[in-house]
């Protein structure tokens, strides 16, 4: 395939996107592995070299009006594993087009987003937890209605093992600094008595740091 002229192409077929009455109704489509463009475009091998910038906003300005289908219709699509495009952006750490997508969904739909269990039985939080990406993670935080967020970090995936849990491995302070900032004092507790794969809590692995 000529990439260049794909591109071109490609281009010109989202420019006509951002003028349709139903922007949804195009990238809703899935292909026989379930996978919709949203898909296709975050799952690239390198940083998706397509901003969801416009897709999103001429979604949203429709929603606003009413003039479109929910734009979480698009973002609860899971392909043949049960992956969503969130879940796919956070395996692979593209977490500009991450938090865009969260963000273009009203906040009271988004912990049922990325709650969506793929096949392996994982979130998009624990998705996030278990691939390293600390900083997404950090950053999909403060994105999450404070009721709703500490039943997320908590969720478990087929190994038993929450998003806290996972993360805690890596005793990243970043993290922790975000979890302070968000959480009650009760629901701190809670994290610290959250163990890992092995039984341990976030007090023996710190203490394993400091030996």
């Amino acid at each position: 395939t000529d990439v260049p002229q794909a591109l071109t192409t490609l281009k010109r077929l989202l420019h006509a996107f951002r003028f349709s009455n139903d922007p949804l109704s195009l990238i809703l489509e899935q292909n026989n592995l379930g996978k919709s463009f949203l898909h296709l475009v975050i799952e690239a091998k390198t940083v998706p070299i397509i901003s969801l910038h416009p897709i999103m906003q001429r979604c949203s300005t429709l929603n606003q009006k009413g003039e479109s289908m929910p734009l979480e219709s698009l973002m609860s699509l899971q392909d043949s594993q049960g992956n969503t495009a969130l879940h796919l952006a956070a395996i692979k750490n593209h977490e500009e087009q991450l938090l865009t997508m969260i963000k273009s969904v009203e906040l009271s739909v988004r912990d049922r987003i990325l709650g969506l269990r793929n096949g392996r039985g994982n979130n998009v939080l624990n998705c996030a937890a278990f691939h390293r990406r600390l900083a997404s993670l950090s950053a999909i935080i403060p994105l999450i209605a404070q009721p709703t967020l500490l039943p997320l970090l908590q969720s478990k995936n087929k190994q038993e093992l929450s998003v806290v849990a996972c993360a805690l491995r890596f005793l990243n302070t970043p993290f922790w600094e975000t979890l302070e900032k968000r959480l009650t004092a009760g629901d701190l507790h809670e994290i610290v008595r959250e163990q890992d794969i092995d039984g341990r809590t976030l007090l023996h692995l710190t203490w394993i740091q400091k030996q």
